[in-house]
Parts: structure tokens; sequence; C-alpha cells
């Protein structure tokens, strides 16, 4: 009989070990990450993305696309699996914020553009999964994507964040086709307190955001 009280003592012992030992993102920390990220992100629903490429003569325009419908720009979300006694869960938690565009007198069914940043920590994981992507549809219905993704540590989120976030853009297909590599040196430009200020899709030309709109 102390035998077994003594191995059912020493279940709920590390039961609680775990629980103590896990000292993942807490919300704290993915509130604070996400008020950094929004600095990546300075729109409002009434914005208005034009953007022009001088060397084809062409502009690009798209507004703020409200994805959600719960009136919220950029999105952001947190979640938080707590790991506790009987759950599934595995203690993940992850924090996400989404920029979603439209282009203008596009159909909301045919699509849209987005830039994202998404960030996760499996439960028990120290590590930190960093995902940056962006997804341009342009006039001719087709997406141009690419993304960075990495691993860092807790502490060395917040040092990734530098002033400019340049993604390669790796992808293209037509709407419902299937995927093909973009052309060398395509990609779109991020910048601290601007968002999104230009982008190339075929490697060559540039679409620069006019600021002033």
């Amino acid at each position: 009989m102390k035998a077994k009280l003594f191995i059912i003592s020493l279940i709920i012992m590390a039961s609680g070990l775990l629980v103590s030992c896990d000292h993942g993102l807490s919300e704290a920390d993915l509130n604070s990450y996400i008020a950094a990220i929004k600095h990546y992100f300075p729109y409002s629903l009434a914005e208005t993305f034009l953007f022009e490429n001088k060397s084809l003569g062409q502009t690009w325009e798209a507004n703020a696309y409200d994805y959600s419908h719960e009136g919220i720009y950029p999105f952001t979300s947190i979640q938080i699996c707590k790991r506790e006694s009987g759950s599934k869960c595995s203690g993940d938690r992850s924090a996400s914020i989404i920029a979603c565009m439209i282009e203008k007198d596009r159909a909301e069914n045919l699509g849209y553009s987005e830039i994202s940043t998404y960030l996760s920590q499996e439960g028990g994981h120290k590590e930190v999964y960093c995902l940056w992507r962006v997804s341009l549809l342009m006039s001719d219905s087709i997406f141009y994507t690419g993304e960075i993704r990495s691993y860092c540590s807790q502490e060395e989120v917040l040092t990734q964040l530098t002033d400019v976030i340049t993604i390669p853009i790796q992808y293209y297909h037509k709407y419902g086709e299937s995927v093909n590599d973009a052309p060398k040196d395509a990609y779109a430009r991020i910048v601290r307190e601007k968002g999104l200020t230009e982008f190339s899709i075929d490697g060559q030309t540039v679409w620069k955001r006019d600021l002033l709109r």
C-alpha cells in the first residue's frame, strides 16, 4: 500500500514539475512581440495602396481588406494552449498579424493580397519559429508569393526586427493553376513605420508605393 501511494505521489510531483518547468512564451511576451511587429504594419481600414512602376508606365492600386469582418486592421491573434492535467494540449502558443489588401474593383471571391507575420513555439521547446510572408495578387490574376522562415531563442525574437525586412518572392501561379518558380531577384520590401514600400515581381523593374496616398 505504501509503495502504491509512493508511486502516485511521484506521478503527481512529475506532473507539477512539467507545468512549473514550462517556461514558454507568456501572453505578455506574445503581446510585446505583436506590439513591436505592428510598426511594420502601420495601416488602417481606410488604407489605400498605390504602387507605380515607372519603367513599365503602370500603376497598381488596392484597398485595405477586412477579411475577418471584425473591423480590426491589421488583424492580430494570440493563442496559448495551456498544459493542464488531463488536457490533450501540448502547450503550443502562437501570435500572428496580417494585413490583407484587395485590388481596386476586384471581386472578393477572386482573391486578395496579404502581408503577414507568424510566431509560434511548440510546448516544451525553447525555440521560436518566425515566418514573414507576402502574397501579391496582381491585375493579371497571378499570385506572387515569398516568405522568410527562421528559428531563434525567445531572447532573439525582437533583435531580428531590423529596420528593413526584405522577403524574396519565390513562387508565382495564376489563380487556380500550378505553382512556378518566380524570376530571380524578385522581392518585397517592408520598412519599419512605413510597411510595404516596394516590390519587384520580374527581378528587373520595381513597383514603389506612393506614400502620399
